[in-house]
């Protein structure tokens, strides 16, 4: 029997050196992954900080995988892919 697949969406952003490109990267792993499938990316917004305003734009962007895995074990691969990008 085939585990159930769910779509999940992913916040990405970020404001520190290539966002883009890290954005990219991190889709790119997890697009990899066993049992995950990005299926979907919204455009790249460019948005003002917010609290602390002394510091650059942010970029921000949303993905829709599609995935077998259990959330638990959704969230230590986006953290991985995370920290894979250079976060």
């Amino acid at each position: 029997m085939m585990p159930e697949t769910v779509s999940a969406l992913i916040a990405l952003g970020g404001n520190i050196g290539d966002v883009a490109g890290a954005m990219q990267s991190a889709l790119g792993r997890l697009h990899a992954e066993p049992g995950m499938s990005v299926v979907s990316v919204s455009p790249i917004y460019s948005t003002p900080p917010w609290g602390i305003t002394e510091q650059p734009r942010f970029l921000n962007a949303c993905a829709e995988v599609e995935t077998s895995i259990p959330p638990h074990v959704l969230l230590q691969r986006v953290l991985a892919a995370e920290r894979g990008a250079g976060r």
